[in-house]
């Protein structure tokens, strides 16, 4: 588990900062004239969270640790995800 925990760690800070630090529309084409709105970054934070479940699954099926997971898993990793994207979130809407 060495390499991992601090690689989800850092994947998860990135996922959830992408959206509001960047103008690319999920990394494929720039927005120049009108910019992102804020439906398109929530919903480009829902996909991220949802490729970072997919992704720390994959992981943990990996490591051959699979445990059951109930919802109150993927709402607390949503709850740490908003987190992780709230200081992209002030720099984004409040500091500029």
């Amino acid at each position: 588990m060495g390499f991992w925990s601090p690689f989800l760690f850092l994947l998860a800070l990135g996922f959830a900062s992408f959206p509001f630090l960047s103008n690319y529309r999920l990394h494929q084409w720039r927005l120049v004239s009108t910019g992102k709105t804020a439906w398109m970054r929530l919903l480009e934070f829902g996909v991220l969270y949802a490729l970072f479940i997919v992704l720390g699954s994959m992981v943990e099926a990996h490591l051959g640790q699979n445990a059951d997971k109930d919802w109150v898993f993927y709402v607390v990793i949503l709850l740490l995800f908003v987190v992780a994207a709230f200081p992209a979130f002030v720099w984004r809407y409040f500091w500029k």
